[in-house]
């Protein structure tokens, strides 16, 4: 009996022994794929690779679910993963296992599955493989206009092998400027939608060329938008450059992380640098960069406008003027050092001493004018036009832009329609310096925006939502009341208390009022509810710094724009769908 137990005890070593020395187990990466051969299984039988990112134990059985083939087990610890592969037929097993994590060690074993009720074990000792980096790629993004308001965005994974089910395409959007140097667009700022199949609609999803879609709907009209894709496969994921499109057009601008390129189209680069001083900026550009950096220049950005060149200029000249004198006082040291001439020596000690009070002079320039009064050191330079009260509009279209470009706190929502108004129109006082040649909705080098009377009500009622061309004529006040309904200030405008009423009609939130030119300049104001009017104004008042905006009750327009001057007086009236 004892030699039949040893011999059952050595048969069954053997067996083990033998059976872990039949089979051959290796590993290799591709990417963050992990593929696996197992050589020497028998047939008819099932295997299971188990991998994770923790070393095996010793032991050879497994006490985890047997499940059926392509099955997956998660363990968040050790992020196990069991694959099963059909009963072979011809001794190898082959695994290929994507969605791995990358450059990650991983510990892979292989598992036989018997026939009967018996429990799985190891026939393998552990092997290991490190993931490599992750190598999603896709094309840029392409957009494409479908009708007023809507735009469908265009992108493609170029992966190969690619398998649609392991890969989610996300797309950020936003009417935010991203900051200066930002480089994603987040969920904090911007909108979130997931590809589909098909470019008006769809399930969710990428279809098997690789190829997906986003339909924007409900875009505010002119409008920049942001865009940025990311792309996951797995645990792994990508993310694209950020870019962005005209609502107007559906086409992508540029690229909003090709700066450099962006800046040298809108930059003059001087012919002959100075030092540190090789290209000016557009004001625009300057307006836009102190924008994305909420309001401040940033370190990056000295030179914005002539103020900038003259303070350089200044600062040059000065530092020259000392190299010069220090020269100079060199030069009347030796020569008073080297001549034994009387005269020379005279000369010399004299121009010394000048080229040495010229030295302290250059030297503290600075210092003594800001003494005497330090609007001498404020070279501030400006043109004043002249004033001459209401100076009207120009009649073009008004350059909407994205709110992040505008002057700070500006509440532009791009919806809300008539019930908007008043908050937009309240927003822009104190922050609009009145502009005919220069307009634009931008925060300019001083922070504020540069509105005549048209432009403004119309960057108004675009920030509301309202359609330009559609329900609102966005030109000057020729066309804005070219063919509009008339009114007698006398007759026709009624005061009721808190509201205001035309030819028996109410006036909503939006509506314009004003006249065209006629032997004199046009204007417009709106209608901003509870019996208040509001406008862009020039003259001397309206062209100081972020003084432009006025507003007035129905009383005051009655009295200041209900007389019987032709040039002057309100005549005409456009109303804005509520």
């Amino acid at each position: 009996m004892k030699k039949i137990l040893w011999l059952t005890f050595i048969f069954t070593l053997l067996f083990v022994s033998h059976s872990f020395a039949d089979y051959n187990l290796t590993a290799k990466p591709t990417g963050t794929t992990i593929n696996a051969t197992l050589v020497g299984g028998l047939n008819n039988y099932q295997y299971q690779l188990v991998v994770q990112t923790t070393p095996f134990d010793s032991t050879t059985t497994y006490s985890g679910k047997k499940p059926g083939a392509q099955a997956y087990i998660s363990d968040p610890i050790t992020f196990k993963r069991v694959v099963a592969t059909p009963p072979l037929t011809t001794g190898t097993a082959t695994w290929s296992i994507i969605g791995n994590k990358a450059n990650t060690l991983y510990y892979i074993r292989v598992l036989e599955i018997p026939s009967t009720s018996a429990p799985a074990k190891y026939v393998t000792e552990q092997a290991s493989v490190t993931t490599g980096a992750v190598t999603i790629s896709f094309d840029t993004l392409k957009t494409e206009k479908v009708a007023d308001g809507e735009v469908i965005v265009k992108g493609k994974i170029t992966d190969q092998p690619f398998n649609p089910s392991q890969y989610k395409a996300i797309l950020y959007f936003t009417k935010e400027v991203p900051r200066n140097g930002a480089t994603t667009i987040t969920s904090n700022t911007g909108a979130i939608q997931s590809s589909k199949t098909a470019a008006l609609g769809g399930p969710e999803g990428i279809n098997d060329d690789g190829t997906y879609y986003w339909h924007l709907s409900g875009l505010s009209p002119s409008t920049t938008y942001y865009i940025q894709q990311t792309i996951s496969a797995g645990v792994n994921s990508k993310v694209g450059s950020i870019d962005h499109f005209d609502s107007s057009t559906g086409n992508i601008v540029a690229s909003a992380t090709d700066q450099v390129s962006y800046d040298k189209e809108h930059s003059y680069t001087l012919l002959s640098p100075f030092p540190n001083f090789s290209v000016l900026p557009d004001p625009d550009l300057c307006a836009q960069k102190i924008a994305a950096n909420g309001g401040v220049r940033p370190a990056n950005l000295p030179f914005c406008d002539m103020n900038d060149v003259i303070n350089y200029f200044l600062k040059l000249l000065i530092g020259l003027s000392a190299v010069v004198l220090v020269f100079r006082l060199m030069y009347e040291g030796y020569v008073y050092m080297t001549s034994d001439m009387p005269f020379k020596l005279a000369s010399s000690k004299g121009s010394f001493f000048a080229a040495l009070g010229g030295l302290l002079l250059a030297l503290t320039s600075y210092i003594i004018l800001n003494t005497i009064n330090p609007k001498l050191v404020n070279n501030n330079i400006g043109i004043t036009q002249l004033a001459i009260g209401i100076d009207g509009d120009a009649n073009i279209p008004t350059i909407f832009i994205p709110t992040g470009q505008m002057p700070k706190d500006i509440y532009c929502p791009g919806s809300g329609k008539s019930a908007a108004i008043a908050k937009i129109a309240q927003s822009y006082k104190g922050k609009v310096t009145y502009s005919q040649t220069n307009k634009s909705a931008a925060a300019q080098s001083d922070g504020y925006a540069r509105l005549d009377c048209s432009s403004f009500v119309n960057t108004v009622l675009n920030c509301a939502g309202y359609k330009a061309g559609t329900d609102f004529i966005n030109e000057g006040t020729s066309s804005i009341f070219g063919n509009s309904e008339k009114l007698s200030m006398s007759t026709d405008f009624v005061i009721n208390g808190g509201s205001v009423s035309v030819k028996g009609k109410v006036l909503n939130p939006g509506d314009l009022v004003g006249w065209p030119p006629a032997g004199g300049a046009g204007h417009v104001l709106i209608y901003v509810g509870n019996a208040t009017f509001m406008d862009s104004h020039g003259g001397a008042a309206g062209r100081q710094p972020g003084n432009a905006i006025g507003v007035y009750t129905a009383t005051q327009i009655k009295t200041l724009y209900g007389g019987s001057a032709a040039s002057k007086t309100i005549n005409s009236i456009k109303r804005i769908p509520v």
